[in-house]
């Protein structure tokens, strides 16, 4: 062992020309949020969400290691190596894919308008296309950024300091949600924005709506309001909470698909009981969207395996934390009897509420154990 470092250091010597004349500097894993740093004297630094590493690294053929400052040692194949992406696979099978940092160029800023002695840029139409995206989950189209734009102008004309104002606050939320880690704290701060939204213009027509709420709900329709807690529940998070269970149920070996009949079902009751909910669970109902995103990106993401470690992993923390006894096989007929005797025993609301606060958690930290990532940021960012 205590010839380790000497060895790594002959690695890096000896690495085929391919590799060790191209693979210094830094790469980008976007998959888990990782920065590795390779440089030319034998050392590497890799910065994650979890903290900094830093240690010698080696490669030789396809063989790739790493040993950090306490001697331990990780081995990787090299799956393939390209000027600007590295692929490796560790000895458990997970991939992780680099691709190399290169320096990025900003966006021009475009002057759009001048008044007061303030600007309207391009800047300020990309925090509320930011805040836009955020909100529904998704890119918008073109067309809509450009009518974006073209709104802002005479708005900022009409009152340039209010209008700056209200873009300098979009900006501050923006870049307050770019900053969490925790992806209810993101959540939460969501469904603040999609309420703040709603209970603003509440009184309006659509037609007479700031744009930037028309274009949100043209994606986003708000199912139930709760004024005193300042809470909207939104078509997308009851689809997504309903996913979300049937996804928890299959990965504890019910392999049942709800029917569009019982989707119905769920997502009226789930709007019906939503007043009367305790404050915790309408919090995370109202996130449920962006859990089920990051959950489900991580899931596709992995392979065989991890899935096998996930389910078993996943399955029996469940079975501890409910103190359940198991013959082993669960049989259609067992499926419908569950199904039947919860149905007969409790509402739909209070199975997902149960789900949710007992096994969100668990389910996230299953997810990273086996090679995922709980960075929300990082998973949207390689949606878009």
């Amino acid at each position: 062992m205590k010839n380790l470092s000497h060895i790594l250091l002959l690695l890096v010597t000896v690495t085929t020309a391919s590799f060790a004349q191209s693979a210094f500097g830094t790469w980008i894993n976007r998959q888990y949020n990782l920065s590795m740093t390779l440089n030319q004297d034998g050392t590497f630094v890799l910065v994650g969400p979890n903290g900094q590493i830093n240690g010698l690294w080696g490669a030789q053929g396809q063989l790739f290691q790493m040993q950090d400052a306490m001697g331990q040692i990780s081995q990787y194949t090299i799956t393939h190596f390209s000027q600007n992406a590295l692929h490796f696979v560790d000895v458990n099978g997970a991939a992780f894919q680099y691709e190399r940092q290169t320096p990025q160029t900003q966006e021009p800023v475009t002057l759009l308008a001048e008044a007061q002695g303030l600007q309207l840029t391009s800047a300020h139409v990309k925090t509320a296309v930011g805040i836009v995206q955020f909100v529904i989950g998704q890119q918008i189209k073109p067309g809509e950024v450009d009518e974006l734009t073209q709104s802002s102008i005479p708005e900022f004309k009409t009152d340039p300091q209010e209008f700056t104002r209200q873009i300098q606050g979009l900006q501050q939320s923006l870049n307050t949600m770019q900053s969490l880690q925790d992806p209810l704290q993101i959540g939460t701060l969501r469904q603040m924005l999609i309420a703040e939204f709603h209970k603003a213009t509440l009184p309006m027509a659509e037609t007479d709506k700031p744009l930037l709420i028309r274009i949100i709900n043209r994606y986003v329709k708000v199912m139930a309001y709760d004024a005193t807690n300042n809470l909207a529940l939104t078509d997308a998070d009851i689809s997504a909470m309903i996913d979300y269970v049937q996804f928890s149920n299959q990965l504890s070996g019910m392999q049942y698909t709800f029917t569009e009949a019982e989707r119905e079902q769920y997502s009226q009751q789930l709007i019906n009981d939503f007043a009367a909910a305790p404050l915790q669970q309408k919090q995370f109902l109202c996130s449920a969207s962006l859990a089920w995103t990051l959950v489900k990106a991580n899931w596709d993401n992995m392979n065989s395996m991890q899935r096998n470690q996930v389910q078993q992993n996943y399955a029996g923390t469940l079975n501890t934390q409910n103190q359940q006894t198991s013959s082993g096989n669960v049989t259609q007929y067992d499926i419908d009897k569950l199904r039947r005797e919860n149905m007969a025993q409790q509402n739909m609301f209070n199975m997902m509420n149960n789900m949710s606060l007992q096994n969100h958690a668990t389910m996230l930290n299953t997810i990273e154990n086996f090679g995922g990532t709980g960075n929300y940021w990082e998973v949207t960012n390689s949606l878009y």
